[in-house]
Order: C-alpha cells, then sequence, then structure tokens
C-alpha cells in the first residue's frame, strides 16, 4: 500500500474518530441536562411538599403555595414565610425525600431576614448524618417569617452515577479507539520494517555480490595457465581471494549477530579487559584507510582507569563500528577524535567526527535496525544498517548506555558509558 492511502486512511480515521468523540460527548451533556431537569423538578415538588405540610401545621393558609427558587446549580430556596418547628422540618425533609426518590446527601439551613438560625446535614449514610446545628441560640427569634435553603454538595456526582450506560457505552468507545490506535500503529511500524528490509536486502546483496565477484575474477585468472608463473602473483592472487572471503565472513557475522541478540542467544564472556589496548588496536586498523583517504584521527585518552569487566569479542566490536561509522560519514577527508574519561564508576568513551552530521528527527532512528541515515545524492555509504543497532544492544548488554549529539554538516559525537563491572 502507498503512503499516500496510507496518509488518506490515517486522516479519514482520525475524522471518524474525531466525530464519534464529539457526538458522544453530545449526547451525554444531552443526557445529563435531562437527568439535571428531572432531577430539579423532583426537588421543587418535594420542597412544594414539605411547604405545604410546615403551612399546615402553623396553621397558615393553604391558599397560597410556597415558592421554590433554585439559586444555584445544587442550591434551592423555599420561602415559606411562616413560623416552622426546628424538628419537624428534620423529619420532614428526610420522609418527603424518600418519598420522591432523592437518594443524595444535602444539608438544609432555615433562615429568618437571610440569618441562618439552624440547619442539618442528611445522608443515606445514618453515620455521615449531622447532628442538628444551632446557630445563635441568645438571640430572641421573632416569630414566623422563616425560610429554609437547600443545598446537594455532591448533585454533580449523583447526576453522572444515573448515568452509567452512558459511561460504559464511552469506555467501549474509548477501548475501540485504543484497539484501534494500536493496530494503525502496528500497521506503520510494519510498513517502516518492511521498507528497511527491502533496503537492506539491497544492500546486502550489493555487499555481497562485490566480494563474489572479486573472488571469482582472481580464482579465474589462477586457472589460467601463464606461461611465466611468478611466486608475487599467487601471492597476490591469493591474499585478493583471502581479504575478500574475511570481508564476506564479517558481513555474515554481523547479520548472525543481530539474529542472536533478538533471540536474547548471546552469552557475554567477560573478563578483564583494557579499553585503550582495543582503542589503540581499532586505530591501527583503520588507520591505513584513513591514510588513503588523507584523513586524520586523534586519540585522547586520558581516562585513570581503563580496564573493566567485558566480553572482548564484543568490545572490540563496538570501537570497530563506531569507527568504521565515522569513517562512512565523514566524507572525502575524515578526521576523527576518540577520547577517554572517568565518570560514575566506569568510563566513558567519546568518538566524534566532522561528517555530514545527523538531523535530530533522525537521531532517534539511528539505533534501529536497518536504518540508515539518507545520504542524498551519495551512494558510495555502504553497510546494512545493523552497525550502531548493534552497538547499543551490546553496550546495554554491558550495562552501559550510548547518545549521539549531532548536527547537520558539523559532524557527529557519539558518547558510550561502560561501567566498571555490570
Amino acid at each position: 500500500m502507498k503512503w499516500k492511502k496510507i496518509r488518506l486512511i490515517i486522516l479519514l480515521a482520525t475524522l471518524a474518530i474525531g466525530g464519534m468523540l464529539f457526538t458522544q460527548g453530545v449526547w451525554f451533556k444531552r443526557a445529563f441536562d435531562v437527568q439535571e431537569q428531572q432531577f430539579d423538578l423532583k426537588v421543587n415538588l418535594a420542597l412544594r411538599q414539605v411547604g405545604d405540610k410546615l403551612l399546615l401545621v402553623s396553621g397558615d393558609s393553604l391558599s397560597r403555595i410556597p415558592p421554590v427558587e433554585k439559586r444555584s446549580s445544587n442550591h434551592y430556596y423555599l420561602a415559606i414565610g411562616s413560623e416552622v418547628n426546628q424538628h419537624l422540618v428534620d423529619s420532614l425533609f428526610r420522609s418527603v425525600f424518600a418519598l420522591f426518590d432523592i437518594r443524595n446527601d444535602f444539608d438544609y439551613a432555615v433562615y429568618q431576614s437571610d440569618t441562618l438560625v439552624w440547619g442539618n446535614y442528611v445522608s443515606d449514610d445514618l453515620e455521615k448524618t449531622g447532628e442538628l446545628t444551632m446557630a445563635c441560640l441568645n438571640r430572641n427569634w421573632d416569630n414566623g417569617r422563616f425560610d429554609i435553603g437547600v443545598t446537594f454538595p455532591h448533585k454533580t456526582a449523583y447526576l453522572a452515577g444515573e448515568l452509567k450506560i452512558w459511561f460504559v457505552s464511552a469506555i467501549v468507545l474509548l477501548l475501540v479507539m485504543a484497539f484501534f490506535v494500536y493496530t494503525l500503529v502496528a500497521i506503520l511500524k510494519e510498513k517502516k520494517l518492511s521498507a528497511m528490509k527491502t533496503d537492506f536486502i539491497n544492500n546486502m546483496t550489493h555487499e555481497f555480490k562485490t566480494p563474489i565477484t572479486t573472488i571469482s575474477m582472481a580464482s579465474e585468472v589462477l586457472k589460467k595457465p601463464s606461461g611465466k608463473e611468478s611466486h608475487e602473483r599467487l601471492e597476490r592472487y591469493a591474499t585478493i581471494i583471502y581479504e575478500e572471503n574475511q570481508r564476506l565472513k564479517h558481513q555474515v557475522e554481523n547479520v548472525l549477530q543481530i539474529a542472536a541478540m533478538d533471540r536474547n542467544a548471546v552469552k557475554l564472556k567477560k573478563k578483564s579487559i583494557n579499553v585503550r589496548e582495543i582503542i589503540e588496536k581499532a586505530v591501527k586498523h583503520i588507520q591505513l584507510a584513513i591514510d588513503h583517504q588523507k584523513g586524520s584521527i586523534v586519540c585522547h585518552l586520558v581516562a585513570r582507569q581503563h580496564t573493566i569487566e567485558a566480553d572482548r569479542v564484543h568490545l572490540t566490536n563496538i570501537i570497530n563500528n563506531l569507527l568504521d561509522n565515522a569513517i562512512k560519514y565523514s566524507g572525502q577527508k575524515p578526521e576523527i577524535r576518540v577520547s577517554t574519561a572517568n565518570r560514575d564508576e566506569g568510563i566513558h568513551i567519546m568518538v566524534k567526527d566532522k561528517g555530514i552530521g545527523i538531523k535530530k528527527e533522525q537521531q532517534t532512528q539511528i539505533f534501529e535496525k536497518f536504518y540508515r541515515v539518507p545520504t542524498g545524492d551519495r551512494h558510495d555509504v555502504k553497510g546494512f544498517g545493523l552497525g550502531l543497532s548493534y552497538v547499543k544492544m551490546m553496550v546495554e548488554a554491558h550495562g552501559g548506555n550510548i547518545d549521539v549529539v549531532s548536527e547537520p554538516g558539523k559532524g557527529s559525537t557519539f558518547n558510550v558509558y561502560l561501567p566498571f563491572a555490570s
């Protein structure tokens, strides 16, 4: 599937998910509003019935209906304007609210001229129900003209609890969306991995084809009879065959090492290793290639302690891969600097070059398998995209870590930290 189609699918899927979320939100808001209207209606009717009973007990005329005013989302005001009995108010609220199936904690307060006289907190849980709270008992209150305020402190939570079916549907929708996003991410990763594997196969074919062709040509020359055989001639072509064979062996080992790491089949054979000696041997090994390109490599190995517990083979491969990477991406005249220092009970190894550098968005991908930094029109950078992936896995297998600091056009610096003993 082409990227253009994938982008279109992602766009349509995003719009669909956004539409579903918006619709779900609108439906939930409407359901909540309806639930709140029903609750307000029940509270209004219940308070009016409380007011009617209080007026009846006080002997006041029942011709007037006590008005109920909603002063806020959860506060209601009952204007009785008549004498009330504090104990009767408490029991009336409990009985009338139970009759109207208002199962929500509430507190009420009795006012005279907007001044609190007494109040109480009432809950379905008897242990939470408060004692009758009296206020200003020493004041000589006028008889009559009392009003009552009722507040539901947990009204929003109560109404939300009544919408369980909507919460269930929302959770189901979120789960569907999560599975969809997971599937989409998996498809994109698989697409990316497939592209990298294709590039890997192409690179591997090219890398294997060159030495195979060279070995074949050298073998054919040796097979042809020559009137004048010389030891130098035989040695030269034998050396070519040996070196190309070693090159093939090295490439195969790289692939096998990554496969072994994927199966967790690599077992480190650790012993005391001098990192300085490993670095110096690796630098000596690549010095000829650097001189051939008229470049330079400088070592600044100033760590006080270079001895760590490590696997010699893999540690050597780590250094060789970093140096090989620095040469490949340094252009015509590589300038490389290798340094060491001690920190945090370990050794810090730094490999710095002044090559093409790495863009910031690519720096998080260079340690992935098969990934190779794009080099534009240059096609002379060879490899499978396995070197840095192998380096990262082996550094972490030794209990260390690796990172890169780079800027396009100014080069890259790879920092490796390895503990003395993992």
